[in-house]
């Protein structure tokens, strides 16, 4: 029996008409150049909801309590451009204090950190500590990382075992909003928790956490939100039951309208890439799940992957081999007909599309975004 990470009760298997239901794959933000160590980097996987309380959840089989940026050397590139108004406002509602210890769920927090300890520094003439304990910790971050927690016991930390008083700063895509516009790009093997802002909210407050400022970034390209919420000194009796009791997570149908999209789009590119060659150039999650769903739909499907981080070229997905994108024209037969298929536009793109042009005069091309919305 598998449960649910926030409110512990029993997860049931989702049904949809895709019929695919549980899925094998190499843990795609791992990046493994060690063949020998790669084998400890695989999951299986699958997709549920709770019985409780609704939220629709993806159960890996890893035992990483954490995934999502496995690999600490890669580089994501985050909304930056809210980090000091955040900032201003966490050091805000912490008072006067000579020294600030702040503890960072993964390297995701580092850009706000980095914008934390300036603003100490700086306005406030302060010091700052980074801790490796949520215990003594004044400010925990956890932007972007939240929905990656793989264990229960990693949530109990934060919520449960955090310092009275300290502030817990929450960020995450708004999957909600993005579902209602018909953008499913969130869907993601290492995305285990598709939660709402009033979801977290209730949880901490049945934590002892009040919310103490909350925003709404609708106009960003992928719109997200932040919280901040500060842990209170006594506890407050029934919060706990009144959140399992009460809470029914809404827009219930996030991962099943993602995964559709999905399928839909691999069964066109199928349809049209009669040479069943798939070339993505430019590698994050969303051109490895991709390929994987093509690979799930249509096991002879041939993959190949490109990109140019030095962190990504020479590592395994699935045992393929990611190439550096330098490679992409030497690579091809002039009768491989395939869809090539980019995470990036611009002028680097159209240059490389020409030259395909030259080699696979039948080539086909698309963007990653467009197997999603």
């Amino acid at each position: 029996m598998k449960n649910c990470l926030w409110c512990g009760e029993e997860l049931q298997l989702l049904a949809d008409e895709s019929n695919i239901k549980r899925l094998n794959t190499t843990i795609g933000s791992a990046f493994p150049k060690d063949h020998k160590k790669s084998s400890g980097l695989e999951h299986d996987f699958g997709f549920y909801k709770c019985s409780k309380c609704n939220l629709r959840q993806i159960c890996s089989s890893s035992k990483l309590e954490e995934l999502g940026c496995v690999n600490a050397l890669i580089r994501y590139h985050e909304p930056t451009f809210h980090h000091e108004d955040l900032a201003i406002r966490i050091i805000s509602l912490l008072g006067n204090k000579s020294t600030y210890n702040i503890y960072s769920l993964s390297p995701k927090d580092n850009d706000l950190a980095k914008a934390l300890k300036t603003i100490i520094e700086v306005r406030f003439n302060g010091k700052f500590g980074d801790c490796t304990s949520v215990a003594s910790a004044d400010i925990i971050l956890a932007t972007r990382q939240l929905e990656h927690i793989n264990s229960k016991r990693k949530i109990e930390e934060l919520f449960n075992h955090s310092n009275p008083g300290c502030l817990l700063v929450v960020e995450a895509l708004d999957f909600h909003y993005l579902s209602n516009k018909g953008v499913h790009s969130y869907l993601w093997e290492e995305r285990l928790s598709y939660f709402s802002i009033n979801y977290i909210s209730k949880f901490a407050e049945s934590r002892d956490f009040s919310v103490m400022d909350k925003h709404e970034y609708f106009d960003y390209k992928e719109p997200f939100w932040t919280l901040i919420m500060r842990k209170s000194e006594v506890a407050v009796e029934g919060k706990k039951e009144d959140f399992n009791d009460h809470l029914i997570e809404t827009k219930p149908t996030l991962i099943e309208n993602s995964k559709l999209r999905l399928v839909s789009a691999c069964k066109y590119y199928l349809a049209i890439n009669h040479n069943h060659i798939f070339v993505f150039i430019g590698i994050g999650h969303k051109a490895l799940s991709a390929a994987l769903y093509v690979k799930t739909i249509f096991k002879a499907s041939m993959i190949r992957l490109y990109d140019s981080a030095e962190v990504k070229v020479g590592s395994t997905w699935n045992d393929i081999a990611i190439r550096h994108i330098n490679a992409v024209i030497g690579d091809i037969c002039p009768s491989d007909n395939a869809l090539y298929t980019f995470s990036f536009s611009g002028s680097n793109a159209e240059n490389i599309k020409q030259e395909i042009l030259v080699k696979d005069t039948q080539a086909k091309f698309s963007y990653i975004e467009e197997w999603y919305n």
